[in-house]
């Protein structure tokens, strides 16, 4: 949408009042259009190593969770992009910064 030109405050209205925003998606859509993760709720490292023993737990179970490999894969782009200790919003920076050039 950002590379769109879309405007991205209505985007996040959408996305606040749509399907997606659920209670977590409206309280961090704000944060991420901002570009604004220093007031920290709960670390991206932190949900890198849940998303890691959650992984771990599933492989022992013999259960697929595509989804949140993935999902913890933007994780550690986001911490190698320098965001280790900022809110874990800070993922969307794994996407802005990674989406291929049009």
């Amino acid at each position: 949408a950002e590379r769109a030109g879309l405007d991205m405050e209505q985007v996040g209205a959408l996305i606040r009042g749509g399907a997606p925003g659920s209670p977590i998606v409206q309280g961090k859509i704000g944060f991420m259009l901002a570009h604004n993760y220093a007031d920290t709720n709960f670390a991206l490292r932190w949900m890198h190593k849940d998303a890691t023993y959650a992984l771990r737990a599933a492989d022992e179970h013999s259960v697929p969770m595509p989804t949140l490999a993935a999902a913890r894969e933007l994780y550690r782009i986001a911490i190698n992009l320098g965001y280790a200790n900022d809110d874990f919003a800070a993922v969307f920076e794994a996407l802005r910064q990674h989406a291929p050039e049009k």
